[in-house]
């Protein structure tokens, strides 16, 4: 088996992976992802119970902390660079189209321009979203 250059990016990682072992980039990152959360679970389960709250730590302590966010992290990007595929946005789709209400009678045609004028006049209420107002009122 051929080794991989450890300096390639983790696109070329999980696109070997995928060639190698018939599995695609986002089994990989799901893999990379539980792989470090477990081991920072194990690393901080590891840790005296009053550590994470100590201003005073032993040095040794404090790097054994920056491995664990360390973990903490790595499984964090892996999940970030996997999300978009796991969880992928919805578009958003306008819809124009026109209403035949040829079919309708006198009274259902009243309630429909009723609901239509009512929802008209919400839509003018609320701001379009790049319209509200970025800062917050205290």
């Amino acid at each position: 088996m051929t080794k991989v250059d450890k300096k390639a990016s983790l696109q070329q990682r999980a696109h070997y992976a995928k060639i190698v072992n018939g599995i695609s980039p986002l089994q990989v990152q799901m893999e990379r992802m539980r792989y470090h959360y477990k081991r920072f679970l194990r690393m901080k389960d590891a840790l005296p119970d009053n550590v994470l709250f100590s201003q005073s730590a032993k040095p040794e302590i404090q790097a054994k902390l920056i491995e664990i966010v360390k973990e903490l992290d790595w499984a964090g990007t892996a999940a970030a660079l996997a999300a978009p595929y796991k969880h992928p946005r919805l578009a958003s789709l306008e819809v124009k189209q026109s209403l035949d209400l040829s079919n309708l009678t006198n009274e259902e045609v009243e309630v429909v321009t009723r609901i239509l004028a009512k929802a008209r006049s919400v839509a003018a209420i609320v701001p379009e979203e790049n319209e509200r107002p970025t800062k917050q009122l205290n």
